[in-house]
């Protein structure tokens, strides 16, 4: 018969065999677990990398195109996501996103189409172009306008190739009518898309979209500084672009004399106008937002008065012959 203390030893030894099992076991399934997350995770891996790679862009066209050119505002920070596709011809193009500031309508596309392969070996300014033609309009209060596209040396859609069948582009309308209601429609009827100067491939992408106003977010400065017939009107900034507003006598058609200049504190040696639109008697300077920090030096001249030598793309020309001068501080 076992003595107590022998009785007592054997339990403890039946206890301590008993936990190191218990902890085999549990190493045993923490190991599997382990294994398990392991290959969940490399699966997550490989398929986030293959989403990326085949990223549809639904929703985030602007961020793609906003990267891809580094120019212009952050359209992606305000758009509202869209997504309406159409199909023909083997093509499919997406709206993905619009944004509307009050002044100018910035619409996002997905063109995705095995045609447009050859696009990829083309000169690099066709690589960040794809060209289309389109009936595009608003319905608003009952009366339609018609939509002219921007006026920027850019042919077609803005953007890049993500790959080697998709093109990711933005058009722009300069609308310049600030009494819109708070909401319209849009409607824009493609009939036809290609890559720039190649084949076009004809067929029907309609598109009915309602559009946001987000006139709320614009910022009107009044300037009205004048000096020889010549004045600067007006600034108004969105979250994408700045407008300057200028008018000035009737001379110069014709001609090419009448020219702004704009400076900021971003770039205060370099003109950052992108575009300019003049007509008998007034025009429009048109800036991206985020080439201006807090400060804009706008300077208007006629080119014509220029001295022998001078030339405008330095700025101490650009002071010593402007007519009319405007600093404008931004908020």
């Amino acid at each position: 018969m076992k003595t107590y203390e022998e009785m007592a030893e054997s339990v403890l030894r039946r206890i301590k065999e008993n936990e190191i099992k218990r902890k085999r076991r549990q190493r045993k399934v923490v190991s599997v677990l382990f294994a398990v997350v392991v290959s969940v995770l490399t699966a997550v891996n490989i398929g986030s990398s293959a989403f990326a790679r085949n990223m549809p862009f639904i929703g985030s066209a602007f961020a793609y195109v906003q990267d891809k050119l580094g120019c212009f505002g952050l359209y992606s920070k305000y758009a509202h996501k869209v997504g309406e596709k159409a199909e023909s011809n083997g093509i499919s193009i997406t709206m993905s996103e619009v944004f509307y500031d009050g002044l100018n309508l910035y619409v996002s596309y997905v063109v995705e189409n095995d045609k447009f392969r050859d696009g990829l070996k083309r000169a690099e300014y066709q690589m960040k172009q794809l060209d289309y033609h389109a009936d595009s309009y608003i319905l608003c209060d009952g009366r339609k306008y018609d939509l002219l596209y921007k006026d920027t040396g850019i042919a077609g859609l803005e953007g890049g190739f993500s790959d080697e069948r998709t093109f990711v582009g933005i058009e722009t309308y300069y609308l310049e009518k600030e009494d819109l209601a708070s909401d319209f429609k849009l409607h824009v009827d493609i009939d036809s898309v290609g890559v720039v100067d190649g084949i076009q491939e004809s067929g029907e992408w309609v598109f009915d979209v309602e559009v946001h106003n987000d006139k709320d977010k614009l910022e009107t400065y009044e300037i009205n500084i004048e000096n020889e017939g010549h004045t600067i009107d007006k600034v108004v900034v969105s979250p994408i672009m700045v407008t300057v507003y200028t008018s000035y006598p009737d001379i110069y058609k014709g001609t090419v004399s009448y020219r702004v200049f704009v400076y900021s504190d971003l770039s205060p040696d370099k003109d950052i106008g992108i575009s300019g639109e003049y007509a008998a008697a007034n025009g429009v300077t048109r800036i991206p937002r985020n080439r201006i920090g807090k400060e804009m030096d706008i300077y208007v001249f006629d080119a014509a008065s220029l001295a022998d030598g001078e030339k405008t793309n330095q700025k101490d020309v650009v002071e010593r012959n402007a007519i009319v001068t405007a600093h404008v501080d931004l908020k």
